[in-house]
């Protein structure tokens, strides 16, 4: 496009606005005067024709498509206007408050109606001489705007600079700044000395700031406060920043989700003292247990510091920084949330029968929230939120904070200077020398002043952020409302996330409800697409880019929680498909850094997925090395996010707890090489569990963390170390805080079978079942692996169901050889109470009947006083360890892998086994 055809349109647009003001004062005019739309065309001196034309005045945006209403009116037909309507001695005014008001608009004066229509107002004649006469005003304005400052950014600063000394040089009363004033004076303050406003409009927005700042407890103000408070407004209406659409920021919550692994195993020292009253061995060995998890997590974290400081980095800060003490300063800092919510707000224009048509503007408004989570401080945060929340490219170039007065509530006065050359990628370049200078049209500024600094700093950037959408031509209620859709989707997105990884209970009393999470990722994963098909034409945009972007980034992670949602409820089919057909579209690139955190969790998903589908050759090749030093979690992917994002992030921690946890799981479930009996090297999986429970609860998922610590514990006790098994047991219990306080002493009570439960305890109970097993307390142990096996039957998620059948074999088989039975009443059997739907539904958990009724029996029997058989073990070990050999072929069988691995280890008990057996 040319400069003609470009700066032709900017300024059609440009005269829409004005028009559109001009029609709203007008409307204004009319109903505070009293006076009928034929007074003011007579007064204008137009037809009534035109004037209903123009009444029917559209959006700026259809104005420019050729669409445009105007008036033939001159200037001094505004002035004749507002003669004629500020004119009380005419003998048709009435009514007394109509005089009022003309009274009012011929003291105000005639140029709010002339600039409202574009026209050069009248000289105010109390000052001896104007600023643009002004010989050193103009000095300064030429120099502003000479090429001398070529820095944009450098501009912003000295106009700061600037302001800052009109504030505190320009008032010679010191009073001005720390009297305070009546609030009756407050309210009314612009009118007098030194404004003399006769900005009727501006003066009552200027009020109801005001009246906001009384309710949110400001009630004292000094006269320099209330000087910048009304240039404020003043500037921002004379720039027309409102417009039909709007964001208004509403608050900004900060919320910790870290906890310490260590301080978490150190309550649960102080719980098992409290519980037996005085120290035991198991208390003393927890506390030893708490100082080792802090070495663990201080690791964690300096492996993460390692992909945000490369060794390699030539930098002379690196020989003075200690890592070792960032990372424990790190540990203790938590990962913050910041939480902005804010109002949407767009103007409709709707119609009222009166007599007549006119036009009236409804405003409706929704209510929009954005988040974001990292380790960054509580300001980058809520930058960071913003910034994804509105999807601009630029980043902070100027920033201050002034306060407008000298007493401790005084008002802050915020600039934001944003610039389309983004900071970070200039930090993610190893050379800053060569950074080029800005331009003027690339800074955009905002500024506000109010009494809460964080509500300032997130409007300033919104208003900086608004001008670079004006100047970029962009339709700012297209702009906004795909930001709200952006926010709407980022909110259903968290709900599944924390659903899904927080194991929220989902306990069913029948099948009906049994997918809601699923059906729920994929309905979110179609809205989206339907959205994008939607808005397609304008997706391609540049300005659109970044949001869109954010959008589909959300997509693919849905799609990747969808693959671990199936994957944990034994749908490998589908897990496997769904993972196969979006894997090439998230490699890492350095076009969208956050590809690498997509990459990195796929890369979990695929050997969980070959973990449970049987692939042979995987499963071979992921025996333990004899490197016990090399982690074998490939984390470097991470690096360019991570340097990216400057700070480590909750995506970050989210996918290395999972990438962790699926590594030292697949060496829990492995067995030694034959001929290899260095049983040491598996301390090195108990490790990797236990980072990723200090992972999860960097970002509060104890419930997730409580489950790797399960698992950490099973693995310490097939390596034999009963000790550390039951203080990990102590501490996952903790940690679950669900069952902490409820199950404390009650976790072998089969009474409390149906009290609410999520899958995540399934370990903790599987642990707890084979200490007991490893200790031949088989009532105790039988008691456990039944409560797993029943929240996984009720919960839906089926993965573990194999390991509690097995875990029930194990019981049984040991029963068998000891020709001894539990000794356990009828009434605490958790069968014996199942009703159809019940049983029906762990029968279709497991895709076949007639062994779910074996199970059904013969458990039944073995729990049961009446009609005891001393062949029962016998054949409940087998039923029940068929039945978990069965699961691990029937999920290889669906993806062609033919017999699991683990089903041959099963049916000789060497799966799972004890190492010191």
């Amino acid at each position: 496009m040319s400069l003609y055809e470009d700066s032709k349109d900017l300024h059609a647009r440009a005269q829409a606005e004005i028009w559109i003001k001009f029609l709203k004062e007008l409307e204004s005019l009319k109903k505070s005067c009293n006076a009928s739309w034929e007074e003011i065309g007579k007064a204008l001196g137009v037809s009534k024709t035109a004037l209903n034309n123009f009444k029917k005045v559209e959006s700026s945006d259809e104005q420019s498509e050729g669409k445009q209403k105007t008036l033939p009116i001159s200037r001094s037909d505004i002035l004749n206007l507002w003669a004629y309507l500020s004119d009380t001695e005419r003998q048709d005014l009435k009514r007394t408050a109509d005089i009022a008001q003309r009274k009012q608009l011929r003291k105000d004066g005639p140029n709010r109606l002339l600039l409202s229509a574009g026209f050069i107002p009248e000289k105010i004649s109390k000052p001896t001489e104007t600023y643009s006469d002004d010989p050193q005003i103009r000095r300064v304005m030429h120099r502003l705007e000479s090429q001398w400052i070529f820095d944009a950014t450098v501009r912003v600063y000295i106009t700061n600079q600037i302001l800052d000394k009109v504030l505190d040089l320009g008032q010679p009363n010191p009073k001005a700044h720390v009297e305070k004033l009546p609030l009756l004076e407050v309210l009314d303050w612009p009118k007098g000395n030194p404004l003399q406003s006769h900005e009727s409009e501006v003066i009552e927005k200027y009020r109801r700031a005001v009246g906001k700042l009384v309710l949110s407890g400001k009630i004292e103000f000094v006269q320099s406060e209330l000087f910048e408070l009304y240039q404020s407004i003043l500037e921002h209406n004379l720039l027309g920043s409102g417009g039909r659409s709007k964001l208004r920021i509403v608050d900004c919550q900060f919320k910790a989700l870290s906890e310490s692994l260590s301080n978490l195993a150190h309550q649960a020292a102080k719980k098992a003292q409290a519980d037996n009253e005085k120290p035991d061995e198991t208390t003393r060995g927890i506390e030893y247990l708490a100082e080792e998890l802090e070495d663990i997590s201080k690791k964690a974290e300096e492996e993460l510091l390692a992909l945000l400081w490369p060794n390699n980095l030539e930098d002379p800060l690196s020989e003075i920084l200690d890592k070792e003490d960032t990372a424990l300063n790190m540990v203790s800092n938590p990962c913050l949330e910041a939480k902005i919510r804010y109002r949407w707000e767009l103007k409709e224009a709707t119609h009222q029968e009166t007599g007549e048509k006119y036009k009236l503007e409804k405003t409706i408004q929704q209510a929009v929230s954005i988040r974001y989570s990292s380790t960054a401080t509580h300001v980058e945060n809520m930058l960071i939120a913003m910034k994804l929340g509105l999807g601009y490219p630029l980043g902070i170039s100027g920033f201050s904070i002034r306060a407008t007065g000298r007493t401790e509530k005084s008002l802050a006065r915020i600039s934001i200077a944003l610039s389309e050359d983004d900071p970070t990628s200039i930090a993610a370049s190893s050379d800053l020398r060569n950074a080029q200078p800005l331009k003027t049209e690339d800074v955009y500024e905002g500024w506000w002043v109010t009494s809460n600094t964080i509500i300032g700093i997130l409007s300033a950037t919104s208003d900086a952020v608004e001008r670079w959408i004006r100047r970029k031509k962009a339709n700012l209620e297209t702009y906004h409302s795909v930001c709200a859709k952006s926010a709407q989707f980022g909110e259903q997105f968290y709900t599944l996330r924390k659903f899904l990884y927080e194991y929220t209970p989902q306990l069913f009393n029948s099948g009906a409800a049994e997918e809601d999470l699923e059906e729920g990722i994929k309905e979110t994963i179609d809205d989206i697409s339907n959205y994008f098909q939607e808005k397609r034409r304008i997706s391609r945009q540049p300005i659109y880019r970044k949001n869109f972007r954010i959008i589909e980034n959300r997509q693919d992670m849905l799609r990747l929680m969808l693959v671990h949602t199936q994957l944990s409820k034994g749908k490998v089919v589908e897990a496997g498909e769904l993972y196969h057909s979006m894997r090439e579209n998230i490699e890492g690139s350095e076009e969208n850094p956050y590809s690498y955190v997509l990459s990195t969790y796929a890369e979990a998903c695929d050997m969980s997925h070959k973990l449970i589908s049987g692939d042979k050759t995987f499963l071979a090749g992921r025996r333990l090395v004899k490197d016990s030093n090399n982690t074998r979690v490939n984390v470097e992917p991470l690096e360019n996010y991570i340097r990216k994002v400057g700070s480590i992030d909750f995506d970050v921690y989210l996918v290395l707890s999972q990438l962790f946890a699926i590594t030292g799981i697949l060496d829990f479930y492995s067995n030694p090489k034959p001929g290899d009996t260095d049983n040491s090297l598996y301390t090195h999986s108990t490790s990797l569990l236990l980072q990723a429970a200090h992972y999860s609860l960097r970002i509060g998922h104890r419930r997730r963390a409580s489950q790797w610590l399960g698992f950490a514990g099973r693995m310490c006790l097939r390596l034999g170390d009963r000790p550390r098994a039951r203080q990990l047991y102590n501490v996952a219990l903790h940690v679950s805080d669900d069952y902490g306080q409820i199950f404390a002493n009650k976790l072998f009570d089969l009474s409390y079978v149906d009290t609410e439960k999520t899958w995540a305890s399934v370990n903790i109970f599987l642990l707890a079942g084979e200490i007991h097993l490893k200790d031949k307390n088989l009532s105790k142990a039988l008691c456990s692996c039944i409560i797993a096996l029943d929240i996984t039957i009720r919960s839906g998620y089926v993965r573990m169901m194999p390991d509690c059948l097995y875990d029930i074999a194990r019981v049984a088989n040991m029963a068998r050889n000891n020709s001894s039975k539990p000794d356990l009443k009828e009434d605490i059997n958790p069968f014996s109470g199942w009703n159809s739907t019940r049983a029906d539904l762990f029968r279709r958990r497991i895709h076949s009947q007639d062994t779910a009724n074996k199970v059904f029996a013969f458990i039944d029997e073995f729990l049961t006083q009446n009609a005891y058989k001393e062949s029962v073990p016998s054949e409940l070990a087998k039923v029940a360890s068929d039945l978990a050999a069965q699961l691990w072929n029937q999920w290889a069988d669906s993806s062609g892998n033919g017999k699991h691995p683990f089903s041959s280890e099963i049916e000789e008990y060497k799966f799972l086994q004890f190492f010191d057996s």
